[in-house]
């Protein structure tokens, strides 16, 4: 392997030094599907930049988190790719996935920055890292490609386990234009830049189950991003791009939308366009749109009214003006689509967010402090200080576990009164549920919050969950800031120096904790003990949920004898004392019927006990 890896490097740097990099001229158009070679480990890296003389840079260093364990339970140290710089802002309305997970032992990340604190729109770059220790350790190898203004990368990799990264970047002529730019091997760090067709922006990216990678973004026309949408298939084969497709109507200059995208198995592809933020009024304002393939980007189906506007458990659920999305695929071909809400009202304080099941109703994850449904307290419940099109509860990512049996989805949040310089910290939290109900348990908070702790958001995690003897994983990576705040968009925060984290939570689908903290997995009744028994024993029985909880016994013809609990009880786990002194020997059954207070679901199960005197 060191053998291939050297070699590699030597033709890439002899290859680079007989290619002229004076300026982007040698950057092919989109009409030139000829590429060229960019080697990530030249130009300027975070390890030797950062002007400081901008009077406005706050100088942070950045403190990581350790460990913190609850039980069998983990939420793993934070783990520093090495990626930093002052670039803070990362949405434009895609909602692109930093992190992506090739094997047991491979990932790999992306991050847009600046490498310079005065000049940093301009000096804006796309960089990566590698780790092939399942995340313990990362190696920053650069820029991609190396001294190109480019920015909203996408991370994901071929099949054979080189890394693909899609963004956009400024040619020779000042236009916007997106390209994929795929490794020359796993974890190298040189990559070969293909350009998109014209007036492609913001690309995200998807693998389709051919090898191939469809680029989904936004059209760019006159110097403004507009209302319609397009995809291109890349070609990991011919390293060559399709024609662009596009959705909906012929551009215009009004404001893009938020979108999202997935792929699926047997040719299956979704394209989703979270409208609300469109200005010109074609996409209905409140609407949520997909297109869908089913054999790998050759023709489309749609325009598909993914989501309409509704009342879901008494609350106006509509689409967050400039809230983002995400959607993913179960092996079964099931869709899932991840947003945010702010009501009816519109205010923080009635934030929601919802994750949709193929056409379903939508279900409630958690929101703000007015939520039903896992209100989170110390949610965001004004309006935050302009920051930068950010909900209270925002930027949801998705996850499947491996077995498919869980769904995941990690989210950031504004807190109230976790301020520092008049802006509001958003911490990450995740959420999960079993994916035939999607009956969401109670949210995870994954960063500190406090006076010393840092912002946190932009949140990505690895589209699969992998189980290990019972116990799932979840990979995640998030940018961690100083200040809150987007400096980048110029909304006034101080600027600081940001940085990618990546993090490891293992046995995520922790569930319920009772008072004396001991947790709870899944609803649950055991076998009394001791059984026999005479008189006295005791019946043991799990919560996930606050629930109503009928426990009763019953005599060997089916009639009730006693009634132990009815009434309801928190979750966790919980038992009862049974005096039978006034029974008579013999079999008996107790049973128990919960029902979830939030979901209206029941679980019910009887067992056998039998009482000698």
């Amino acid at each position: 392997m060191i053998r291939k890896i050297t070699l590699l490097m030597i033709i890439a740097l002899a290859i680079y030094s007989f290619t002229y990099f004076g300026s982007n001229s040698d950057i092919p158009k989109s009409t030139n599907r000829s590429t060229v070679l960019f080697n990530a480990y030249d130009g300027i890296t975070p390890s030797n930049v950062g002007k400081t003389t901008n009077q406005n840079f706050v100088n942070i260093p950045i403190h990581y988190e350790g460990a913190k364990s609850l039980g069998d339970a983990e939420i793993g140290p934070e783990v520093p790719t090495g990626m930093s710089g002052f670039y803070d802002y990362h949405f434009n309305g895609n909602q692109p996935h930093y992190l992506y997970r090739s094997n047991s032992t491979v990932m790999h990340a992306c991050y847009m920055t600046s490498v310079d604190s005065i000049d940093f729109s301009n000096q804006r770059r796309v960089m990566y890292a590698f780790s092939s220790d399942d995340g313990a350790t990362w190696t920053n190898l650069g820029e991609v490609p190396a001294n190109f203004r480019a920015g909203f990368p996408s991370m994901n990799a071929k099949t054979t386990g080189e890394g693909m990264i899609a963004s956009h970047y400024l040619d020779a002529g000042g236009n916007l234009q997106a390209w994929e730019n795929y490794d020359l091997s796993p974890g190298i760090g040189v990559f070969n830049p293909v350009v998109a067709p014209d007036e492609f922006i913001w690309p995200i990216q998807a693998r389709l189950t051919d090898g191939n990678m469809i680029l989904y973004g936004t059209t760019y026309r006159l110097g403004a991003a507009t209302d319609t949408t397009t995809c291109a298939i890349f070609n990991t084969t011919t390293s060559t791009f399709g024609p662009r497709h596009d959705f909906f109507y012929p551009a215009t200059d009004n404001s893009n939308s938020s979108l999202a995208i997935a792929s699926g198995p047997s040719g299956k592809a979704i394209v989703v366009i979270n409208s609300y933020r469109e200005a010109g009024g074609n996409f209905g304002f409140t609407r949520i749109f997909s297109f869908t393939t089913s054999d790998n980007g050759t023709t489309w189906d749609g325009p598909n009214v993914l989501y309409n506007t509704q009342i879901i458990m008494g609350d106006t659920a509509r689409p967050y003006v400039n809230g983002a999305s995400d959607v993913i695929y179960d092996n079964s071909g099931n869709t899932y689509m991840a947003f945010n809400s702010l009501g009816g009202t519109g205010f923080f304080a009635d934030a929601r967010l919802y994750v949709q099941k193929n056409s379903d109703v939508p279900t409630l994850v958690a929101g703000g402090p007015t939520s039903p449904v896992n209100p989170i307290p110390g949610a965001m419940v004004t309006t935050a200080n302009n920051q930068a099109f950010v909900g209270s509860l925002d930027h949801p990512c998705l996850a499947i576990s491996d077995d498919q049996q869980y769904i995941f989805v990690s989210y950031s949040v504004l807190f109230q009164n976790d301020t520092l310089n008049g802006f509001n910290k958003a911490h990450m939290f995740y959420s999960w549920a079993t994916t035939h109900d999607l009956q969401w348990q109670a949210p995870v908070l994954v960063t500190d919050t406090g006076a010393s702790s840092f912002d946190t958001r932009y949140g990505s995690i690895a589209t699969t969950a992998p189980s290990v003897g019972g116990y799932y994983s979840v990979y995640m990576t998030y940018q961690k800031d100083p200040q809150p705040g987007s400096f980048a968009y110029n909304d006034n925060a101080p600027e600081s120096r940001a940085e990618l984290v990546f993090r490891k939570i293992t046995d995520a689908t922790l569930i319920g904790v009772n008072s004396n903290g001991q947790i709870v997995k899944d609803y649950k009744l055991f076998q009394n003990y001791p059984n026999p028994f005479n008189p006295t024993t005791r019946i043991d029985y799990n919560l996930t949920r606050n629930s109503y909880v009928v426990l009763k016994i019953y005599d060997i013809l089916g009639k009730e004898v006693k009634t132990l609990i009815s009434g309801l009880q928190s979750s966790g786990a919980h038992n009862v004392q049974i005096n039978a002194s006034d029974l008579s020997s013999g079999v008996y059954f107790y049973s128990i019927r919960a029902t979830d207070q939030s979901s209206g679901s029941t679980f019910t199960d009887t067992k056998k006990m039998m009482l000698l005197k």
